[in-house]
C-alpha cells in the first residue's frame, strides 16, 4: 500500500471504522491447484484487492461434484478444492450475493479466458490467462473491460478481436515463491529432467528428442513440490513441453530451461517480454542451451522486479474497473450456477467408519439446528473435515427432514459394515 492509499484510508475511517460500500469484485476461478498457474493468478488476484480495501470473493466454477456413497440421492455437493491458508480469498456465497443485491450495487465480475458468461451478468471484464479458445471454447458476449496477463497475449487479442477496446492493460503477476524455489550451492549437478504433462495426459502424445536418462517431473498427484525442488537443484537442464510455471521454477533453482516446440506449443512462453530471455532459450536455438545456462543467474532479479511491481498494478486495474463499473445502472442480481452454502462433513462418518458413527453434519449454514449440548462433539469442529458447497438438496416436508434422514443413513451404513 503505498503513501496515497494509506492518505484515503485514514480519511474514510475519520467518522466511521465500517467502509462505505464499493462494487465488490466476484472473480470465476476453478479450485485453486498447485499445477496451474492460471487458477493460482485468479486467486491471488483475490488476495491482494483484498489486502488493498476491496471485496474480493472466489466463485469456483465450473461446480467439481462430490461422490459419497453414504449421501441419499436427494443430495449433492460440490468440492471446494485447495484453499490457501495464506490467501485472502473468500468464497462467495449466497449471503454476500443478497447482501449487494439489496444495495442495488453492481458487482465487478472477472471472467478469465476459458468462460463466456456462465454467471449471465450484465458487466463483466476478462482476465486473458492463455490464448482465447486454447483450452475451452473461445467466449463470444462481449466484455465491458480486459486485462491480460502479459504483453504477447495483449498483442493477439487486441489483433484477433478488432472489435473490442484496445490496447488492452497488462496485468502480470508471477506465481513463484522466491524464497522457496531457490539453487542448491551444496548439490553436484547432473543429468537432465523434462515435463510434458498436457502433451501427454491430455493430447495422448509422447516427448521426443530427450537426451538419454532424462528424468520427468511429475504431475503434482504424483511428485510433491520438495521433490520437484530437488530435481532442479541437481539437473543441468529443464526440457519443457508446454508453458508452464515450472519453467520459471526450474530457473530459479539454477536450472536453465528448453522449451521444445511440438504440435500444441510453439516454444514461446506468455510471458517472455516480462521475464527477458535470461535463464530459457527454445530447442531449436542455435546455442541456445549455453546462452541460457550462462545468463540464469540474472533471471532472479528480473522475477522480483515483477513481484514488487504487482500490487501497484493491481490498485491501477481495480481504480479502472471501478471507474467503468460506475456508469453502469443495476440490472439484478448474478444467476449463480448452484446455491453456494458451506456444509461440513466429518470424513470417517460420511466413509462410514464404524468406530464414530454420529453424528455426520458438524456445522451446517444451511439448515437450522438446536442448541448442542456441553458433551456434544459438534460444538469443536475438528480439523478433519471435508469442506463442500451444498448445491442441490431437496427438502420433501420441512427443513429438518434431510439432516434428520442423512444421520439415519450414516448411521445404518456404519452399523451394516461394522457387523
Amino acid at each position: 500500500m503505498n503513501v496515497a492509499q494509506s492518505e484515503r484510508l485514514a480519511i474514510n475511517v475519520q467518522n466511521n471504522l465500517i467502509p462505505p460500500l464499493s462494487n465488490p469484485f466476484f472473480i470465476v476461478s476453478p479450485p485453486l491447484a498447485r499445477i496451474s498457474a492460471g487458477v493460482t493468478v485468479l486467486h491471488l488476484l483475490c488476495h491482494y484487492l483484498n489486502r488493498l480495501g476491496e471485496a474480493a470473493y472466489i466463485v469456483h466454477y465450473p461446480p467439481e461434484p462430490v461422490t459419497l456413497r453414504t449421501l441419499p440421492r436427494y443430495a449433492s455437493l460440490q468440492n471446494l478444492g485447495d484453499v490457501h491458508p495464506g490467501l485472502l480469498a473468500p468464497l462467495l456465497t449466497q449471503d454476500v450475493i443478497d447482501f449487494y443485491d439489496d444495495n442495488k450495487i453492481v458487482p465487478i465480475v472477472i471472467y478469465p479466458e476459458v468462460f463466456d458468461n456462465p454467471l449471465g451478468v450484465e458487466f463483466f471484464g476478462r482476465f486473458i490467462l492463455n490464448y482465447p479458445g486454447k483450452l475451452n471454447t473461445a467466449y463470444v458476449e462481449h466484455e465491458a473491460f480486459a486485462v491480460s496477463y502479459s504483453r504477447t497475449l495483449a498483442n493477439y487479442c487486441e489483433t484477433t478481436y478488432t472489435d473490442r477496446a484496445a490496447p488492452l492493460r497488462v496485468l502480470f503477476l508471477p506465481t513463484c515463491d522466491l524464497n522457496y524455489w531457490v539453487p542448491d550451492d551444496t548439490a553436484t549437478r547432473s543429468g537432465t529432467c523434462y515435463y510434458a504433462g498436457k502433451l501427454r495426459h491430455i493430447h495422448g502424445g509422447a516427448p521426443e528428442g530427450l537426451p538419454y536418462e532424462c528424468r520427468e517431473i511429475k504431475r503434482a498427484s504424483e511428485m510433491s513440490k520438495a521433490e520437484v525442488r530437488r530435481i532442479f537443484q541437481q539437473s543441468t537442464a529443464f526440457y519443457c513441453y508446454e508453458d508452464t510455471a515450472l519453467a520459471i521454477e526450474a530457473i530459479l533453482c539454477g536450472c536453465p530451461t528448453v522449451f521444445v516446440p511440438n504440435r500444441y506449443f510453439d516454444g514461446k512462453p506468455l510471458a517472455a517480454e516480462e521475464l527477458g530471455n535470461a535463464g530459457w532459450c527454445i530447442a531449436t536455438d542455435t546455442d541456445g542451451l549455453d546462452q541460457a545456462t550462462k545468463s540464469v543467474g540474472q533471471f532472479r532479479a528480473r522475477v522480483a522486479t515483477s513481484i514488487a511491481a504487482a500490487p501497484q498494478a493491481i490498485s491501477a486495474f481495480a481504480l479502472e474497473a471501478k471507474l467503468r463499473v460506475a456508469q453502469q445502472p443495476y440490472a439484478g442480481t448474478i444467476k449463480y450456477p448452484y446455491e453456494p452454502k458451506m456444509v461440513f462433513f466429518d470424513k470417517q462418518s460420511l466413509s462410514g467408519s464404524a468406530e464414530e458413527p454420529e453424528p455426520a453434519l458438524l456445522k451446517n449454514e444451511l439448515l437450522p439446528e438446536p442448541p448442542p449440548r456441553d458433551d456434544d462433539p459438534r460444538v469443536a469442529l475438528r480439523p478433519d473435515v471435508i469442506r463442500a458447497i451444498a448445491t442441490e438438496v431437496w427438502f420433501e416436508h420441512q427443513r429438518w427432514s434431510f439432516f434428520h434422514r442423512l444421520r439415519r443413513r450414516l448411521k445404518n451404513s456404519a452399523k451394516n459394515e461394522a457387523e
